[in-house]
């Protein structure tokens, strides 16, 4: 396993030591335009990265100085450090600005939604440098039929949750 050594850098402000990690990136909460795209400009300007210990705004402008003061820490216990290990993100890159990870995460995520696409996965392994598990479930026969519910031909059931209508499309007809 290793030792697993983690990139430790002091806050600006209050010089706490810490990770730099993803949940700690903050943008504005009306990032994407009146068509639903992610407002980039607006992103890109407005992200910062918050310190868990006194919540001060890290900019861009911080993060060279606060690398020249950083270190590696191992961070497993004793009997696991038998070889060095690391990890690090796209965070710690000097040249790359927090609101570009939020831009790539925002748009990730958009492009995953309704799609068998693996946007966030990517963004998670080739961003973060983390492993990235599949939360979307599949649902078994036995679920489907204990959700089956008795109903009229041509009448919605109350209250419908969702609608939806397949078809298998044949050469020459529907059913």
């Amino acid at each position: 396993l290793g030792d697993q050594r983690y990139y430790y850098l002091p806050c600006p402000n209050c010089k706490k030591e810490q990770r730099l990690q993803f949940a700690s990136l903050h943008w504005p909460d009306d990032c994407y335009t009146r068509d639903g795209l992610v407002h980039e400009d607006k992103v890109l300007t407005s992200t910062y990265y918050q310190c868990g210990e006194c919540e001060f705004h890290i900019r861009d402008q911080h993060k060279q100085n606060m690398l020249l003061q950083g270190y590696w820490k191992p961070t497993a216990d004793e009997l696991t450090r038998r070889r060095r290990s690391y990890q690090i993100n796209s965070l710690y890159a000097p040249w790359t600005k927090f609101g570009e990870i939020a831009v790539k995460y925002l748009k990730a995520k958009q492009s995953d939604i309704g799609a068998e696409t693996n946007a966030m996965q990517d963004f998670y392994n080739g961003e973060l440098g983390e492993p990235w598990e599949d939360i979307r479930k599949v649902a078994d026969i036995p679920t489907i039929a204990s959700r089956r519910m008795e109903y009229r031909v041509g009448e919605i059931p109350y209250p419908p949750r969702k609608l939806v209508m397949t078809v298998d499309v044949q050469q020459n007809s529907l059913w």
